[in-house]
């Protein structure tokens, strides 16, 4: 289990990977951003640059627009009240008016939320998956 975890991880922090990884997010974020593209738009707008890159590259662009563009869509929602995909319509009722006293402490807030949403998957599903290959 553990080889699998460490060949995975040998896999993306390789330089070509990190800097796809990155240029994926900030596109998803400048997506998510703009109200009217959705994720699912940036991943078809990005998918045939991905086609030049190898096979774990591209996933891993396409991992990256996708998280950042559903992060880019609570920056208007935030700051303008319009939710960037529909994913941040909630963020709306919230968001906007916190942003009112302060547009800052509520974009970290998102920040922070994002980020320890998406650690809190990824450590649940490691878990999940060691109690599931305990239970066959």
């Amino acid at each position: 289990m553990m080889e699998y975890f460490v060949s995975a991880l040998t896999q993306v922090v390789q330089p070509l990977n990190l800097a796809v990884i990155l240029l994926g997010t900030i596109v998803g974020i400048l997506a998510g951003a703009m109200p009217g593209l959705s994720s699912i738009m940036a991943l078809t707008i990005v998918t045939p640059f991905t086609f030049s890159l190898g096979g774990n590259s591209g996933i891993l662009m396409l991992l990256g627009v996708f998280c950042g563009a559903i992060y880019g869509g609570s920056i208007t929602a935030i700051l303008i009240n319009t939710p960037g995909t529909a994913n941040s319509a909630a963020t709306c009722l919230d968001g906007y008016p916190m942003s009112r006293h302060s547009p800052g402490r509520a974009l970290a807030i998102s920040t922070m939320a994002s980020t320890s949403a998406a650690c809190s998957v990824r450590s649940h599903c490691s878990l999940q998956r060691r109690c599931w290959r305990k239970w066959r």
